[in-house]
Formats: structure tokens, sequence, C-alpha cells
């Protein structure tokens, strides 16, 4: 018999702010979830992936990424 461990999703979300975003990567090698990645100067967030530890969050130079509860 195999278990399986569900990890359910808090009610959060990554948000991105391109207008602070300064295209540094930073954030990328800090997220042990790998749920942000570089193509070209634009920053991905993959939301599927993120387990909202806030690393990125608070590495971010510039204050471009930020996590909030959503309302769904």
């Amino acid at each position: 018999m195999t278990i399986t461990a569900i990890r359910k999703k808090p009610n959060k979300v990554l948000l991105l702010d391109r207008n602070k975003c300064i295209s540094c990567a930073g954030c990328v090698g800090t997220c042990p979830d790998l749920a942000l990645d570089m193509f070209g100067l634009d920053l991905q967030v993959f939301q599927d992936k993120c387990t909202y530890c806030t690393i990125c969050v608070r590495f971010c130079p510039v204050g471009a990424l930020a996590i909030e509860k959503t309302t769904a």
C-alpha cells in the first residue's frame, strides 16, 4: 500500500510588482521550490510551486515581491 501526502496550499498568492522589479534574479537563486525563473529580463512566478516561505520576499532589494492572502 502506498501513501501519498497531499499538501494543501493556503489561500495565498505570490505577487510581483513589475514596476519595482530590477531583474536582478537574486530571488530566483533563493527559492528552494523553484517557483521563480528568469526568461531574459522577465521574472516569472509559478504559483503552483510556491510554498509561501517568504525567502524571496525578504531577499528582494526593491520590495517587488509580496505574499498576500486571497479571498477565494
